[in-house]
């Protein structure tokens, strides 16, 4: 799960959107390279792009259908990618990763943007947040305190249980949340 991880943090922190992620898709661990890309909003570049991502995915693709069929190769950049599957990969990882070459696009641009934007929604954000911790401790105190036979509802569990430190006036409803 590590490599999953890591794989999303470069693809939101590390690469923006002129950068495409060629990578296994069944794999985060193994990324091939990294390409160059036009900006997304300049004109012409979504077909330009995709030519770009097309060209370098069947580079890989070669790279992967040789190494399937003779493993060993003096070529370096096969080597490096025969390295990213580890030393007990052998033709059938290979051809089997022909088919799983996939592009990400970074989005560490987007995601800046994104984190700029919700600034002015910060407010609104942490009391829905809050709202959501208060309910369900609510829904699980009253659970726990209330006799086998009689259920809980959910106005009970919205008016709160009383028994936690819980400012109900915190708590937005649903209009200043929509606000």
């Amino acid at each position: 799960m590590e490599p999953n991880v890591r794989f999303w943090i470069d693809a939101y922190a590390k690469y923006p959107t002129t950068n495409g992620i060629i990578h296994d898709a069944a794999d985060l661990n193994i990324v091939y390279g990294i390409i160059d890309l036009l900006p997304p909003d300049k004109p012409g570049s979504r077909y330009i792009n995709q030519e770009r991502i097309q060209v370098a995915k069947e580079q890989y693709r070669k790279i992967l259908e040789d190494l399937a069929e003779n493993g060993d190769s003096e070529d370096p950049e096969k080597r490096r990618i025969a390295d990213l599957f580890g030393t007990k990969a052998g033709p059938d990882d290979f051809r089997e990763a022909i088919n799983n070459i996939r592009c990400q696009l970074g989005q560490m641009d987007r995601f800046e943007k994104g984190l700029i934007r919700s600034g002015a929604y910060l407010q609104r954000i942490k009391a829905i947040f809050r709202s959501m911790v208060c309910l369900r401790t609510c829904a699980t105190c009253l659970m726990w305190n209330r006799p086998s036979t009689s259920p809980l509802t959910a106005k009970q569990a919205l008016q709160g249980c009383g028994s936690h430190a819980c400012n109900r006036e915190e708590i937005p409803d649903r209009e200043q949340v929509r606000g």
